[in-house]
């Protein structure tokens, strides 16, 4: 059963990546954008089954009119790192802050860049993404426009030694000409940072989904790879499995794809593993074993699908109406759920969540933002028999324990 997250005012999550996290108690937090009043909010769940949410620390929260495009990753000490960006004509910004689930309250508000370039004309133009890496340290994507026309070229910075670099990494935009759009970025097992996004090649009527790869963890170039030609749409999705395998969201007209790469192979070798009908609103998670792809479907229901690694599963509605920006949890270094610490700094022995949350938007109602959980695991106590190895063979006993006059039989049970 989904919640309203937010009680007043029209709120949004566009030009964003992940918005949606658990604190290491297994509480969620949502982090979104009231364009109402400019305010980058974050709301928090009353426990870790969550019957509402309120809004968080809300005097001291950046608020400002014209901040938007706001996208959150939670470290592994419980700490959400916040990138947004802040629309001011020709001296917009890049800016970031913090929020400690620990005290619930915000810190360090600052401009990344303090001007990104010519005027983008509005929010609508620009966007971020931002995930840690395996020292808990803040990598973001995000818009610059250095080229006049009003069009955005995607930009790299990273906080590693504590600070941002003083100028942002190009990945591609300002030098050809290409505006950039629909971001999404992860740091992968090799803690190396890759960008999803859209490429447009105006001139010849083009849109291109990328996939790109920094050449270190504290990367001075990129290798680029196209996945769709011509005709992709819509914002983009990355993860990366325990394997260090990565996949690759997109749409090709309102069609999805998904592409992957294995950790072995060159950049340029990508395969394709799914080719959908006509959804929106699409975002990508992984857990256990399982590829998770949500969307919102042509009804505009909420819908998922899963993926083994040969075989995709069935669709499964999950809240029908009307919605849109879907969008999942995830995050490779650091992500909990319900029962707290999910994701250690041993990627390949990272067990399953209990539960993937999603968020989406109903644009016609009040309130607007909604949050849900896909339940995932389902853990019971049983009676399980005792063995023990005699005589070359398992034979079953019985466990017992003296209760200070007698002994007694006990059932042994297990968690599972």
């Amino acid at each position: 059963m989904a919640l309203t997250v937010t009680s007043a005012n029209t709120n949004n999550l566009r030009g964003g990546a992940r918005n949606v996290m658990r604190s290491p108690s297994g509480i969620p937090y949502v982090v979104l954008v009231d364009a109402t009043d400019g305010g980058i909010e974050v709301w928090k769940g009353d426990g870790v089954s969550p019957t509402a949410f309120t809004e968080q620390n809300a005097a001291a929260n950046p608020q400002t009119s014209g901040y938007g495009c706001v996208s959150a990753a939670m470290d592994s000490s419980g700490v959400i790192h916040i990138a947004y960006m802040y629309y001011n004509t020709k001296v917009s910004q890049l800016r970031y802050v913090t929020y400690n689930t620990a005290t619930d309250t915000f810190s360090g508000d600052v401009a990344v860049k303090a001007d990104i370039g010519n005027d983008p004309i509005s929010l609508s133009n620009l966007f971020t993404a931002i995930a840690v890496d395996g020292n808990d340290v803040p990598h973001v994507a995000y818009s610059e426009y250095p080229n006049k026309g009003g069009l955005p070229s995607l930009f790299y910075n990273n906080r590693i030694g504590g600070a941002w670099n003083s100028a942002g990494l190009e990945v591609e935009g300002a030098t050809n000409g290409y505006p950039c759009a629909g971001y999404d970025l992860a740091i992968d097992l090799d803690n190396r940072p890759v960008v999803s996004y859209v490429r447009m090649v105006l001139r010849d009527f083009e849109y291109n989904a990328v996939a790109a790869i920094g050449n270190t963890n504290d990367p001075t170039g990129w290798t680029l790879k196209d996945l769709v030609f011509q005709s992709a749409t819509g914002r983009t999705s990355i993860v990366v499995d325990p394997a260090g395998n990565h996949y690759v969201l997109c749409g090709e007209l309102s069609y999805p794809r998904i592409y992957r790469h294995n950790r072995a192979d060159s950049w340029t070798t990508w395969t394709s593993i799914y080719s959908g009908s006509s959804i929106e609103g699409r975002s990508l998670s992984w857990s256990g074993t399982n590829l998770y792809f949500f969307y919102e479907s042509s009804a505009g229901n909420v819908c998922y699908q899963t993926f083994d690694g040969s075989t995709w599963s069935a669709e499964t509605v999950l809240e029908t109406g009307s919605f849109t920006f879907v969008k999942s949890k995830w995050g490779f270094w650091a992500d909990c759920d319900s029962s707290g610490n999910m994701v250690t700094k041993t990627p390949f022995s990272r067990r399953a969540a209990n539960e993937i949350d999603y968020l989406f938007v109903d644009n016609t109602a009040s309130p607007d933002i909604w949050w849900g959980t896909l339940p995932l695991v389902t853990s019971s106590w049983a009676s399980k028999p005792l063995k023990v190895y005699l005589g070359g063979s398992w034979t079953t006993k019985p466990l017992k324990y003296h209760n200070g006059s007698a002994w007694v039989e006990k059932p042994l049970k297990c968690f599972s």
